[in-house]
């Protein structure tokens, strides 16, 4: 640069510009220029780049949030309605994603961000794909499993009805199992759960076909089918296989009641014994049921022929049956109105008043005495019905039938034996079948104060329809009704047609009665002093038995009353208290059918225990148990103290008399003690006429015996308070004699 002249006392000043080179100079020396501004030159286009492409992730990446947020959900809509069998989701997904791919990078501003943003995109696609051909996979393999099952139920839906096709359902499955492909663990897991399902439906239609035969496989280890069976299963089997049994048997029995007559269907029932066809502890359940369903069919049989029960009842009441009435008695025999226990009573009845014999029955001091005593009765034994029938007519002459005092004395005879007589029984049926309205409001009077008076007397001598028809008319003619009417509107009530029966079916469905059933039994009994005594006292926890006798009865009575459910729960109620009671004989105090407290009244907790003590004493070496390791019988040596009475069919039949002894075994489960002969033990009651005798005595004269000694404690405290001076007898040694 040109300088201008030099001015004294100045000095030029350089430019800043100037001056760089000359700084700079000295660090240069030695080095090209040239290379080193090729490289200035580089680092700022390589500045640039590194912009350019910070500029194209930036417009990739918010293209990309938004791609992952589309996509993600389509996939999740995509699998959501989705199925096997579907087209395939996977290559149509793809499909639709390369489309977007490819013009969400043509929307891209430079070709450094569409790069950018393919890069990514390509990476998705192979992440939410994969995704898709997991889920396709997955659930087609579900889909293929769930076919599978429910192939599985339709097919064992088919094998209950024939159980025929086991091994051809059970091959045809097999085969399409094998064409799932899938792995051994979930083929093996589907396998197993189909031949238990097989075997389980299979086994349950055979024991339905063939219960005996179903019955004898299940014990058989050879069995193909029921082998098979998971050991619920088999339970579940087994019970069926029972109660098909039973229904087998005893639907047998009715139809040659039905088919052959009388004579055909007792000896139906009397070849149960020796059928080896039903197991020896089925045979007490096949004669129950049969019993039942044979009643049934007399029940209808009677309606059916009621005019001629009618006279046949009527002339054995009237004390001048005729030799008529002896064919008339056969005749309703073999039609299937009497049982052959019926025709016997009938025909002795008949005998008895034709020839006026009562040798070899109960004679009349032996029912004076059980009347005076109080001593219960057996209302099922012939002689003895026989035998008070005789004595009432005897007591009774003189007093007319119907009558309120001829209603009166039944009652007191009913509560003091425990028998309704014949005569009042016999008088009160004929006249509430067949007599006048007055006449059959009398008979449902007659039995209103009998059942007040002794329900558990009552339930022996009256069938379910004549209680129910009894209470109808009784509660009428309460009410206000004119007896007419409410006798009419009973009988009809106790003959309904079958449109009617069903139509009381769907009305008793329609009002959930069976909701109510268990809370209104609780209700009752709180309401009966024998089962809540005071206020402090609860109702002990009511055993399913007891429910479901009274939901059994109550549902009967409710087709016997036109539908009144006040009323029939009523009288299943009734009949429940004649055989249910609270007793504490077993420690606690708990409901229990045939309750000694209550059907011996008199008899105490003590005198059984002390019995019951007595018995295991005198027998000790009788009592055994079944071991159930070895099934084998085993001498035990039994608490006393540990022992339960067990009601068991016995003690139903002998009127609560007879029980089963019970101990706890190695768990504390109850165990039925047995004898030698492996049979239960019966354990009885110390109710017989001389026992009950001494058991009087013993209370008699334990009172007498406390009576005498509070009386010599009270003469002793009054002659030491009449001679002792103050401080001499303190008051509390008055009370420690007291007590």
């Amino acid at each position: 640069m040109a300088q201008g002249p030099a001015i004294e006392g100045y000095t030029p000043q350089v430019p800043e510009t100037e001056a760089i080179p000359r700084r700079i100079t000295p660090s240069l020396q030695g080095i090209s220029i040239g290379p080193s501004i090729s490289n200035i030159g580089n680092i700022l286009q390589a500045q640039q780049q590194h912009s350019a492409e910070q500029d194209a992730a930036a417009q990739a990446s918010s293209t990309m949030a938004d791609a992952r947020l589309n996509w993600t959900q389509q996939l999740i809509e995509r699998q959501q309605n989705w199925k096997p069998g579907d087209p395939d989701m996977v290559s149509s997904f793809l499909e639709d994603f390369s489309k977007y791919r490819d013009k969400a990078m043509q929307g891209m501003p430079t070709p450094m961000s569409a790069q950018f943003l393919g890069r990514q995109l390509d990476q998705l696609q192979a992440e939410i794909g994969e995704r898709a051909m997991h889920f396709q996979a997955q659930t087609t393999v579900q889909g293929r499993v769930q076919s599978f099952s429910d192939a599985t139920t339709k097919a064992a839906a088919a094998l209950q009805i024939d159980p025929s096709q086991y091994d051809s359902v059970r091959s045809e499955q097999l085969q399409a199992l094998s064409q799932l492909q899938l792995d051994p663990g979930p083929r093996a897991e589907l396998a197993t759960h189909m031949d238990q399902e097989f075997a389980s439906a299979a086994a349950l239609g055979i024991s339905k076909l063939d219960p005996h035969g179903a019955y004898m496989r299940l014990n058989d280890p050879n069995d193909s089918v029921f082998t098979r069976l998971s050991p619920e299963a088999r339970a579940t089997v087994y019970r069926a296989s029972e109660a098909n049994l039973v229904d087998q048997k005893s639907s047998g029995i009715l139809s040659a009641y039905q088919q052959g007559g009388t004579s055909a269907g007792t000896a139906a029932l009397a070849a149960i014994d020796h059928d080896s066809g039903i197991p020896d502890d089925l045979k007490d359940e096949v004669r129950q049921k049969a019993n039942g369903a044979v009643e049934q069919w007399r029940v209808q049989r009677r309606q059916q022929f009621s005019d001629s029960l009618s006279k046949l009842e009527t002339d054995i009441a009237s004390g001048q049956p005729g030799s008529d009435d002896i064919a008339l008695a056969h005749q309703l025999y073999q039609k299937g109105v009497f049982s052959p226990e019926q025709l016997a009573g009938s025909l002795a009845s008949i005998t008895r008043t034709q020839l006026k014999n009562t040798q070899g029955g109960m004679s009349a001091a032996e029912v004076q005495n059980a009347y005076n005593s109080r001593i219960p009765l057996d209302p099922k034994d012939k002689d003895v019905r026989d035998a008070v029938g005789d004595f009432f007519t005897n007591l009774t002459k003189g007093v007319n039938p119907g009558s309120p005092e001829y209603s009166t004395s039944a009652a007191e005879f009913a509560v003091r034996t425990g028998v309704v007589p014949q005569p009042a029984v016999t008088w009160a049926r004929a006249n509430l079948i067949s007599g006048n309205a007055q006449q059959a409001a009398q008979a449902a009077d007659l039995l209103a104060r009998v059942e007040e008076a002794s329900p558990r007397a009552v339930g022996y001598a009256f069938e379910d329809r004549e209680k129910a028809m009894a209470d109808s008319i009784a509660q009428s003619v309460k009410a206000g009704t004119p007896p007419q009417i409410a006798v009419d509107q009973a009988r009809r009530q106790a003959s309904l047609p079958h449109d009617q029966l069903e139509l009381i079916e769907k009305q008793w469905k329609q009002s959930q009665n069976d909701t109510k059933l268990a809370g209104d039994l609780t209700g009752i009994l709180r309401s009966d002093p024998n089962f809540k005594p005071g206020f402090f006292s609860s109702v002990p926890t009511v055993p399913v038995a007891m429910q479901a006798d009274f939901d059994a009865a109550t549902r009967r009575y409710y087709d016997l009353t036109n539908g009144n459910y006040e009323q029939s729960k009523n009288l299943a109620a009734r009949d429940l208290v004649r055989v249910w009671g609270v007793s504490e004989v077993n420690g606690k105090r708990e409901l229990m059918p045939y309750a000694p407290e209550r059907m011996y009244p008199g008899l105490t907790v003590a005198d059984v225990r002390s019995d019951v003590e007595k018995t295991v004493a005198d027998n000790a070496q009788a009592f055994q148990r079944l071991d159930p390791a070895s099934g084998q019988l085993k001498t035990v040596t039994p608490n006393a103290a540990d022992l339960r009475l067990i009601p068991t069919d016995r003690t139903a039949r002998t009127n609560g008399r007879d029980w089963a002894l019970g101990a706890p075994d190695e768990i504390g489960a109850q165990e039925i003690l047995r004898g030698k002969d492996g049979l239960p033990l019966v354990y009885k009651l110390p109710v017989a006429s001389a026992d009950f005798e001494g058991v009087r005595q013993r209370q008699a004269q334990a009172e007498i015996a406390s009576a005498r000694a509070l009386s010599a404690k009270e003469q002793t405290i009054r002659a030491m308070q009449a001679n002792r001076t103050p401080g001499r007898l303190p008051q509390a040694s008055v009370t420690e004699m007291m007590n």
